[in-house]
């Protein structure tokens, strides 16, 4: 959500939904078997940098420079570092 104004009265959110792609059936974190697991890791399990780096670029070019003043963060991760890791940054 963008709303325009400027100063105190704008307002803008950012949601994202990070899923973390686990080994493990007992999870939600969208199991994957054995045979594509080490082929689709790295595809599916961004690095915190390179997610970063995607998340704002995305925001300068697709959406006007837009910066977040309020981010929400959904995700099946439960390792509050790894997640802090990812949301570096960002308000």
């Amino acid at each position: 959500r963008q709303d325009l104004g400027s100063g105190a009265d704008r307002f803008g959110l950012l949601g994202v939904h990070l899923r973390s792609f686990k080994r493990d059936t007992s999870t939600s974190g969208g199991y994957m078997t054995a045979e594509v697991a080490e082929e689709f890791d790295h595809v599916c399990n961004v690095k915190p940098e390179l997610f970063k780096r995607l998340t704002s670029t995305v925001l300068i070019i697709e959406f006007g420079h837009f910066w977040p003043t309020h981010t929400y963060l959904a995700t099946n991760e439960k390792n509050s570092e790894l997640i802090a890791d990812y949301t570096e940054g960002f308000p």
